[in-house]
C-alpha cells in the first residue's frame, strides 16, 4: 500500500521570494517534509487502530523522498514476498487496509513448502500457544517449531534442549504436524484438527498452531485519510521551512 505526494512547482514559481530556479529543491523538500508528517501521524494512530502493536509494527511505516528530478514523495507499507519465504510486516497492511486475505508469514510459507500447510492457508495460535504481552506467538516459538521440525531455509541440527526434552518424554520429537485431511491420531483413534502439536508430559498433547483456510480483516485505520490530514495541517509550514532552508543554501554558495 503507498500514498504519493506531488506537486505542480510552477503554479508556486511567482511566489517564490528568489529566482525560480530554485523552486524544484524547495518543493523537494517540501513533499519530503510531508512525507515525514504523514508517517508519524500514522504511526501516532496505531497504537489505536492495533491492539497492543509492537515496537516492530510501530515501525513499519516507511517514507521514499522526493527529489528535483521526481517530485514525488511516498509513505508505505512494505510488500511482502512469498516466494522468498519472507512478510515484512505483513499483518499491517490487510489490518489497515482491510483484506480478504493476507499473504504468508515466513514460517506458514515454510510449512508449505515441506507440503504441511496447503497453498494459501494460514496460521493462528492454538489453544496451548503462550502469548507474548502483545498477544502473539513468540518469535522463540516459531524459531524452536522451525528448529524441531526441520522446516528452515537452510535446515540446522536440531539442539540439544529440544532432544533431550523429547527424550525424557519418549516421542521422536518435541513438536508434530498434522496436514489437513482426514486422520486417526488423536487419542483413541479419532480426528486430530490439522496444525502444529507439542508433546506434554503424561503422554497428553496441545495445539500451538493451528491451520486455516482464510483470515478476513476488517480496516482499521484509514491511512490516506489520517495522511491528507497530516498534509493540509503542514503543507504551508513546510514550504514555508523548505523555501527559506534552500534560499540560505542558495545564498551561502552565490548560486542564482
Amino acid at each position: 500500500m503507498k500514498l504519493k505526494f506531488d506537486v505542480d512547482y510552477k503554479l508556486t514559481a511567482n511566489t517564490f521570494r528568489s529566482t525560480a530556479s530554485q523552486v524544484p529543491y524547495a518543493a523537494a523538500l517540501t513533499l519530503t517534509k510531508i512525507a515525514g508528517d504523514a508517517r508519524d501521524a500514522i504511526t501516532k494512530q496505531l497504537p489505536t487502530a492495533f491492539d497492543r502493536p509492537t515496537d516492530f509494527t510501530l515501525r513499519g511505516v516507511y517514507t521514499r523522498s522526493a527529489s528535483k528530478a521526481k517530485l514525488v514523495s511516498e509513505v508505505y507499507f512494505p510488500e511482502s514476498v512469498d516466494e522468498l519465504g519472507k512478510a515484512k510486516r505483513e499483518y499491517i497492511r490487510p489490518g489497515a487496509q482491510g483484506a480478504g486475505q493476507r499473504r504468508q508469514k515466513k514460517t506458514e510459507y515454510l510449512l508449505t513448502r515441506m507440503g504441511a500447510l496447503p497453498r494459501g492457508w494460514l496460521t493462528t495460535p492454538g489453544k496451548g500457544a503462550s502469548l507474548d504481552s502483545h498477544g502473539n506467538v513468540p518469535g522463540s516459538v516459531y524459531k524452536q517449531i522451525t528448529n524441531v521440525l526441520q522446516i528452515r531455509v537452510q535446515s540446522k541440527p536440531v539442539s540439544q534442549r529440544s532432544q533431550k526434552g523429547a527424550k525424557r518424554l519418549g516421542v521422536a520429537a518435541l513438536f508434530f504436524l498434522v496436514a489437513p485431511g482426514a486422520n486417526t491420531m488423536s487419542k483413541g483413534g479419532g480426528w486430530l484438527p490439522p496444525g502444529v502439536w507439542k508433546h506434554l508430559p503424561g503422554g497428553k498433547i496441545t495445539q500451538i498452531l493451528k491451520f486455516v483456510k482464510k483470515a478476513s480483516y476488517q480496516p482499521r485505520i484509514d491511512v490516506r485519510q489520517v495522511a491528507m490530514r497530516a498534509l493540509v495541517l503542514n503543507l504551508h509550514r513546510r514550504w514555508q521551512e523548505s523555501a527559506d532552508t534552500i534560499t540560505k543554501r542558495f545564498s551561502r554558495s552565490g548560486r542564482r
